[in-house]
């Protein structure tokens, strides 16, 4: 991964859009005080500084292009890479 690239991944199990840092942040809350969390698998721990409203613009494998707002996305700063949450996404729909 290059310097300043944040690969997002999407995924199935996450309940949460978690992301770590996106030029498209429609709007942003920070939280007064930052939430700690901890990972399902290895309960490595990662700190939630607040929340966003973010525009992603993705062209599929097909070529079409798509157009989303995901909201309430959690800003976490920790993290390897952002997540969007697929489960949320249908739970939405």
């Amino acid at each position: 991964m290059e310097d300043g690239i944040i690969a997002t991944v999407l995924n199935l199990e996450a309940i949460d859009h978690c992301f770590v840092k996106h030029p498209n942040f429609i709007k942003y809350e920070k939280f007064q005080i930052s939430m700690t969390n901890k990972t399902a698998e290895n309960r490595a721990s990662f700190k939630i500084t607040g929340y966003k409203i973010m525009k992603i613009i993705a062209e599929m494998v097909n070529g079409k292009i798509i157009d989303l707002t995901l909201c309430d996305i959690l800003h976490i700063l920790d993290l390897h890479s952002s997540l969007i949450s697929i489960s949320n996404i249908c739970r939405l729909s």
